[in-house]
């Protein structure tokens, strides 16, 4: 099972071979451990033909991925490669990218007029922290603050991601880093409040798009300092 997002219950037969299904529910697996390999002992195995039953419960969004039956020598090999791109190969990217902030804020602390450095410094740690806290096995706060926070982090590190690509374009544009700002202070709140009417996944998705929005606005503004610069640090930006 490639992917299992809720608790798992797994019957051949009705036999169960695997049930995770308690009340009340236990967190959903993450990362990696979404993935499942089970063996189909052959003595369930019946000549006329076979059910396997696959049940997903969750308190969220409940659902499953890509099914595979195949020899489990194939499968183990495959869940490998698939734990190394989940969850390996993320976490050395994670650290890399924290180490790059902490050095760019260690330039900054040198160099406290050019903010441009606190900014690119702390977008690039707390997107470290946040690949870090996205392919952890386990939860580090329960619900809903999982989420919340979670998606806070995520506006926190677009914000000054933005404001970074700004400044770095040539824009001042004081109001609009101070909006970037307040937006990413005020994200928590947001959310709370979407908790508090119980539409938690509403303003999330609406916090998101408005973050593509900004992010399209971004974009157009850098990409015309580019074509008047036409300098090659520019267009990489």
């Amino acid at each position: 099972l490639s992917g299992v997002f809720g608790q798992l219950r797994v019957a051949l037969n009705g036999e169960k071979l695997l049930d995770t299904i308690t009340q009340p529910l236990a967190p959903e697996p993450r990362s990696s451990k979404r993935q499942r390999l089970l063996s189909l002992p052959p003595c369930l195995l019946l000549p006329a033909g076979n059910m396997l039953e696959i049940t997903v419960r969750s308190a969220r969004h409940a659902g499953i991925s890509k099914v595979t039956l195949g020899g489990y020598d194939t499968l183990h090999e495959l869940r490998n490669d698939k734990t190394f791109w989940m969850s390996s190969a993320p976490a050395v990217a994670a650290a890399m990218i924290a180490f790059l902030g902490s050095s760019v804020l260690l330039i900054w602390a040198r160099r406290r007029a050019e903010m441009i450095y606190l900014h690119f410094g702390l977008a690039s740690l707390t997107w470290g922290l946040h690949t870090a806290w996205t392919v952890s096995p386990r939860a580090l706060l329960p619900q809903p603050h999982e989420n919340v926070w979670w998606t806070a982090l995520y506006a926190f590190v677009f914000a000054m991601l933005a404001i970074f690509s700004l400044r770095f374009a040539g824009y001042q544009a004081r109001r609009i880093v101070r909006g970037l700002l307040w937006a990413a202070g005020l994200t928590p709140l947001w959310l709370y409040l979407g908790v508090a009417v119980g539409l938690l996944p509403a303003f999330s998705t609406a916090l998101r798009l408005g973050m593509v929005l900004v992010a399209f606005a971004v974009l157009a503004a850098v990409a015309m300092s580019a074509l008047r610069r036409r300098s090659i640090d520019s267009a990489l930006l």
